[in-house]
């Protein structure tokens, strides 16, 4: 496992908290949405239903401008700090020290919310099913 001080020094290390970080925001406003869906959110960004899924999926690369233009359509002003490599070396270590506990009746409330809407979508899905099929006689 790569050391604070390696880590710190990977592009990819930075890169990659920017990402989870905008789909973390991105996930959260469409949970938090009564009108918004991927398709919506899609015609919003004038792209295909295909890339926000690969956003949501596996993390698309973006350049900084569809970066931003991603933030902004959910309502998040984007903002980049350029810190002193030493200060942001002892920030994260405090925070590595303190090891802040994940807020686990947050994340619960969210699984709950996806799991109803994902059993509310098998059930719609079964009853277009059983409406679409043909009765034997039909065959």
């Amino acid at each position: 496992m790569k050391s604070l001080e390696e880590k710190l020094q990977s592009p990819t290390y930075h890169y990659t908290k920017l990402q989870n970080r905008l789909y973390s925001e991105i996930q959260n406003f469409l949970l938090n949405s009564d009108s918004m869906n991927q398709t919506k959110l899609a015609e919003k960004l004038g792209v295909t239903k295909g890339y926000v899924s690969q956003i949501m999926n596996n993390g698309a690369d973006h350049k900084l401008s569809k970066f931003i233009k991603l933030s902004l359509a959910i309502g998040k002003i984007p903002n980049i700090e350029f810190v002193d490599y030493h200060e942001y070396y002892q920030h994260e270590m405090q925070n590595r020290e303190a090891r802040i506990p994940l807020d686990l009746d947050e994340m619960e409330k969210h699984f709950c919310k996806l799991d109803s809407i994902n059993k509310i979508e098998k059930e719609n899905h079964s009853i277009n099913y059983l409406v679409s099929a043909k009765p034997y006689s039909e065959f």
